[in-house]
């Protein structure tokens, strides 16, 4: 990640084991620990969450966070390929990710626009959040077994 108006590289982590690993290979390279779901603790995202594709594309495009991502799944990858905010690398491919956070070190991605969002079919915030707390019908309960 780069914070806005900034060019310095971070990279966030899931957990310390993964921070002193890549430390270990980039002692020049910030990173720091952090969990990957935009959400307070209670609601973070689950592993199985984590893992279904698409989940953490979605919270980086509407948040404006470049992305490197790999290729497991064909449809992202055929969706992100060439965006100038996003770096594929194969999957399972350490030595490639290795290199693009080599590069990225030196020269950053760029965020994406505002409108990216919206051009990716992604809804807003405040759509989420809308479809989210919507009231919806009471559905009857199904008979308790006895």
């Amino acid at each position: 990640m780069a914070p806005h108006g900034e060019r310095r590289v971070r990279v966030l982590v899931p957990t310390d084991a993964v921070r002193d690993e890549l430390t270990s290979a980039f002692p020049r390279l910030p990173v720091e620990v952090g969990p990957f779901a935009v959400a307070d603790p209670g609601d973070r995202l689950t592993y199985a969450e984590r893992a279904r594709p698409g989940t953490s594309v979605i919270d980086a495009v509407r948040l404006g966070v470049p992305l490197i991502v790999s290729d497991h799944d064909p449809h992202v990858a055929k969706t992100l390929a060439g965006r100038e905010w996003v770096r594929l690398f194969p999957a399972g491919d350490g030595a490639a990710l290795a290199g693009l956070l080599r590069d990225l070190a030196w020269s950053p991605l760029p965020r994406p626009a505002l409108t990216t969002a919206a051009a990716l079919g992604v809804p807003t915030a405040a759509e989420q959040t809308a479809f989210l707390t919507e009231l919806k019908e009471p559905q009857p309960c199904p008979p308790c077994p006895r």
